[in-house]
């Protein structure tokens, strides 16, 4: 018994080309566009009265405000809020406490005497698993 082994060539015949409905690609949003929706939830932390200096020895009264929104327009009650002063010539304050309806938190504290070295005051509020971080130099005295 012999095998034949023969190969067909299929010819087919050049057509026109056949025009075919395209869909428009669905608009996708940008970043920027998706921005002000999440900016309305997102958690906002400002300093009221802020001076802009924290000075080494000082009596600080620290009045903070967490809302969210934009630039924290809508208040939020009870977020947690922690204060600290880090320095690399003292040993570390941290202080504790929650704000109030309206979103404030006022703290005091007497910022401690370095003439050496670095401070800083970090503040930290957080609520339902959020949290937004502030921080401020401390200068020498």
């Amino acid at each position: 018994m012999e095998a034949t082994l023969e190969t067909a060539a299929v010819r087919t015949k050049a057509s026109a080309p056949v025009a075919e409905e395209v869909e428009p690609a669905p608009v996708q949003e940008t970043a920027d566009e998706l921005a002000p929706a999440a900016a309305v939830e997102e958690l906002y932390l400002s300093l009221l009265d802020d001076e802009g200096e924290f000075r080494a020895g000082q009596l600080a009264t620290v009045k903070i405000h967490v809302g969210r929104g934009q630039y924290g327009q809508q208040s939020v009650g009870d977020a947690e809020v922690i204060i600290k002063v880090l320095g690399t010539a003292f040993r570390p304050i941290i202080l504790n406490t929650n704000t109030d309806a309206d979103g404030l938190a006022v703290v005091r504290a007497l910022l401690p005497r370095f003439t050496s070295g670095r401070a800083a005051i970090i503040i930290h509020a957080s609520v339902g698993g959020e949290a937004v971080e502030l921080r401020r130099i401390i200068h020498q005295s």
